[in-house]
C-alpha cells in the first residue's frame, strides 16, 4: 500500500541580503539579517475577462490571469546596525574608544545637553567653566548624567548662564566604541534576497528561495513600546524584474524555488 504524502510545510531558516550591484559583480557576500520570521512572498494578480456574446448562457467566455506585481515582506528581530541601516535608509561608521578634551556645550540650568558621542562613565567625566577651565563643577550638585551618558544641568548649579549661545562648560570624557548612523541619507538600493530553509515539519526537506531584484521600503523604527514587547523591524518592497536574467518559458526573472529530501 503507498505511503500518502500528507505535504504540511513549517518553515524555518536564514534570510540574507547583498547590495544587488556588488553582489552580483561578485564583490560582496550575503550578509544574514538573524532572527526573521514572517517572510512572506505575495503576488497581486488581476484578471481580464471577456464576456460571452454568443448565447444567452452569458458567463465569461475566456479569463486571463496576469500577473500585476510581487511583493516580498518579513519581520527582523535583531537590531543589529546592518539592519538599522537598511530600515533607515542610511549608513554607519565604527568610532573607536578615544579621549576628548575640551567639549564645549552650551549648559542651561535644568536642561538635557547631550554630548557628541557616548561616554564611558566608569571613568569620570571633569567639567570645567569654558573660559578658563579653572573651575571644576560637581557631579549630583551642579550636574548628573541619564544612563546612557546625556549630561544633566541640575537646578540650583553654579554653572553660569549662557550668554549669547557662547559655550560655557567643557567637558573631558572618555567616549566608548560605537557606531554612527546617519539615517535617511541614501536612497532605497535594489537588494538580492537568499533563504536557506529547512521544512520543520519533515526533518528530511530542505529548501532555498533566491529573488534577484528587491526595493525595500524605509521601515518605522520603534524606539519605546510597551516596556514589555520586544522591537521588530517589518520589511515590505517590491520584487522587480531583474532584465539581466534571461527569461524563457523555463528560467524566471524574478527569482527560484528549490526544494529536496536531503
Amino acid at each position: 500500500m503507498a505511503t500518502k504524502d500528507v505535504c504540511c510545510y513549517l518553515g524555518a531558516g536564514v534570510l540574507s541580503v547583498a547590495k544587488k550591484s556588488s553582489y552580483d559583480a561578485k564583490l560582496s557576500g550575503l550578509r544574514e539579517f538573524g532572527n526573521t520570521k514572517d517572510f512572506t512572498i505575495t503576488p497581486t494578480v488581476s484578471e481580464n475577462k471577456t464576456p460571452n456574446f454568443m448565447t444567452r448562457a452569458g458567463g465569461d467566455a475566456c479569463v486571463t490571469q496576469i500577473i500585476e506585481s510581487v511583493m516580498v515582506k518579513f519581520t527582523a528581530i535583531c537590531h543589529k546596525m546592518d539592519n538599522l541601516a537598511l530600515a533607515l535608509y542610511g549608513d554607519y561608521t565604527a568610532v573607536a574608544t578615544a579621549a576628548v578634551v575640551n567639549e564645549a556645550l552650551v549648559a542651561f540650568e535644568g536642561s538635557i545637553v547631550p554630548l557628541s558621542n557616548l561616554p564611558n562613565l566608569s571613568i569620570a567625566p571633569v567639567i570645567t567653566d569654558a573660559a578658563t577651565d579653572l573651575i571644576t563643577y560637581v557631579e549630583g550638585v551642579d550636574y548628573a548624567f541619564t544612563e546612557a551618558g546625556a549630561l544633566i544641568i541640575l537646578d540650583g548649579t553654579t554653572i553660569p548662564v549662557p550668554l549669547l549661545g557662547v559655550p560655557n562648560i567643557h567637558v573631558d570624557y572618555t567616549k566608548v566604541a560605537q557606531q554612527d548612523l546617519q539615517m535617511f541619507t541614501t536612497s532605497g538600493e535594489d537588494l538580492s534576497l537568499f533563504f536557506s530553509g529547512v521544512n520543520k515539519h519533515d526533518n528530511t526537506q530542505s529548501l532555498q528561495i533566491t529573488l534577484y531584484k528587491v526595493s525595500l521600503k524605509a521601515t518605522p523604527l520603534d524606539v519605546i513600546k510597551d516596556g514589555k514587547t520586544i522591537s521588530e523591524l517589518v520589511f515590505e518592497g517590491s520584487v522587480l524584474i531583474d532584465t539581466s536574467k534571461r527569461g524563457t518559458a523555463a528560467l524566471s526573472q524574478f527569482g527560484n524555488f528549490l526544494q529536496g529530501k536531503v
